[in-house]
């Protein structure tokens, strides 16, 4: 799925992402993340959540070129990469976020990239996906194009033995703001 995203899907994705940067920071405040010392988006864009957060230092993770050069151009530091090989050290960052990433993971793939976001997290990680029972649909002409489960017990699930001090903070859903259909998870190491 990655390389779909390095090209067109991932282009014209950046040109349907508006910034909506003071809405995105009202939600995440409402979970009650506010201004992390550092921060990784996984699956970044254009860096509009980064921004929105406004962390001391920035670091985001984007496959798509054309989206990695407007949030470089923003002012972000951005890599590319894959959120199954993330190339950073154990507990890196005070808040790790993934905002409709893992929908795009493949089931085979998904514990691993969860293990790699958890891996990363020094206080903080949230989710904001689409959530489900698993079912696959179409996106964008791609089938299966996303998947929708509950993140929330995948990441206790595959966090478990390896990340016993992870815990939910909070679980909300989202209407009326940048974020419409999606679930938030907010899970914090004890």
């Amino acid at each position: 799925m990655i390389e779909q995203w390095q090209g067109a899907l991932g282009a014209d994705y950046l040109e349907r992402d508006p910034p909506r940067i003071d809405e995105r920071r009202t939600v995440f405040r409402s979970l009650g993340v506010y201004l992390p010392g550092t921060a990784l988006e996984v699956g970044c864009s254009a860096g509009y959540n980064l921004h929105a957060l406004q962390p001391e230092q920035a670091i985001g993770i984007e496959p798509n070129p054309a989206a990695r050069r407007a949030a470089v151009e923003s002012g972000l530091v951005v890599l590319d990469g894959d959120v199954t090989e993330l190339p950073f050290e154990d507990e890196q960052f005070d808040l790790v976020l993934s905002a409709g990433l893992l929908i795009h993971v493949p089931p085979g793939q998904v514990g691993k990239a969860i293990r790699e976001l958890v891996r990363v997290t020094r206080s903080e990680l949230l989710l904001l996906e689409y959530d489900g029972d698993g079912e696959s649909i179409p996106y964008r002409d791609v089938d299966p194009g996303i998947w929708k489960r509950d993140y929330g017990a995948l990441v206790l699930e595959h966090a478990a033995g390896t990340f016993p001090s992870l815990t939910v903070a909070r679980d909300y859903e989202f209407v009326g703001t940048p974020f419409e259909g999606c679930t938030g998870w907010l899970f914090r190491r004890s």
